[in-house]
């Protein structure tokens, strides 16, 4: 009989310990962490930031280009 009254008296004391012990988990604290971690979605905001460094006017190719063209001519005969 004390053994049992023991052993309930234990596994009434643990069982109070762990659901001290752990964190109530909610749908949106689950959805934060589960966002927060996502590789998919950290690609996703990766791809989205080059995008948008990608269409600045340095690489839209609106700023004017320079082009530089050399041509020499000679005129005349050449003596052999």
């Amino acid at each position: 009989m004390r053994l049992v009254r023991k052993t309930i008296l234990a596994v009434v004391f643990l069982s109070t310990l762990q659901m001290v012990s752990q964190e109530i988990l909610t749908k949106e604290k689950a959805l934060e962490i589960t966002l927060e971690n996502n590789f998919g979605i950290k690609i996703a905001k990766n791809n989205l930031e080059i995008a948008e460094n990608n269409t600045s006017i340095y690489n839209t190719g609106k700023l004017p280009t320079a082009t530089f063209n050399s041509v020499q001519t000679i005129v005349g005969t050449i003596k052999v």
